[in-house]
């Protein structure tokens, strides 16, 4: 197995464990008798394990940890207050919806949103990555032009499916929650595809372009220009 393939695998695992997680959990809670809402609750517990799991092993607990742990318990809270188990289905949709705005809105001026998630990992990547990453950014106009290309995409996927994951789910009556559960989250990574696509794609663009720049750099002469 090449290291390509290993890295689609490491991508897609989170993805697989979100999809297949609660919808395995529901399955097996319903086939046992157990009511709607509380196997929805059962279900959103996956996400929790999975982000108590990703802390331990990381040791360290992020923000995005501790915004999606408020979400699942606003979400509980409020189906066992409203006995509506299509709240907990939706709770994160706003968020999302937001997120995808504000992603939006960081591509019409100055530094988009995926700058600062992407300059990280440059920098962990290699001893001068956060430095050639910055210096890509100003002097690269093909470079600025896939970042913003990348964040406007993910923008846009996440205010599309906040959108259509609310549709779904009130389309269908209360009775049948567990259905509205199933096409929103198979529709949740069909939706999601395409940009995992494009973002594989750009982000190989960005890498070959940073490199390029570093190499460059390293032939200019003692007065900055290309010997």
């Amino acid at each position: 197995m090449d290291e390509r393939t290993r890295g689609v695998l490491r991508s897609a695992a989170p993805v697989l464990v979100d999809v297949g997680g609660p919808l395995a959990v529901i399955g097996v809670l319903r086939l046992g008798g157990v009511a709607t809402v509380p196997a929805l609750i059962g279900a959103g517990s996956v996400s929790v394990v999975t982000l108590v799991v990703t802390a331990v092993h990381e040791r360290r607990v992020s923000a995005q940890t501790v915004l999606v742990a408020l979400l699942v318990v606003a979400g509980l809270g409020l189906t066992l207050v409203t006995h509506d188990p299509r709240l907990l289905l939706v709770k994160a949709s706003v968020v999302f919806a937001v997120v995808g705005a504000v992603m939006l809105a960081s591509c019409r001026g100055g530094r988009p949103l995926f700058y600062g998630y992407l300059e990280p990992l440059a920098a962990a990547r290699h001893p001068e990555g956060a430095a050639g990453f910055a210096a890509s950014w100003t002097e690269v106009p093909r470079f600025r032009f896939l970042l913003r290309r990348m964040t406007a995409v993910w923008g846009a996927t996440w205010l599309v499916e906040s959108v259509l994951r609310v549709v779904i789910v009130y389309a269908f009556p209360l009775e049948r929650v567990g259905t509205a559960l199933v096409v929103a989250t198979v529709a949740s990574p069909v939706l999601l595809t395409p940009a995992i696509v494009v973002s594989a794609r750009d982000g190989r663009a960005l890498q070959r372009l940073g490199e390029a720049h570093r190499r460059r750099d390293r032939l200019r002469g003692p007065i900055g220009v290309l010997p």
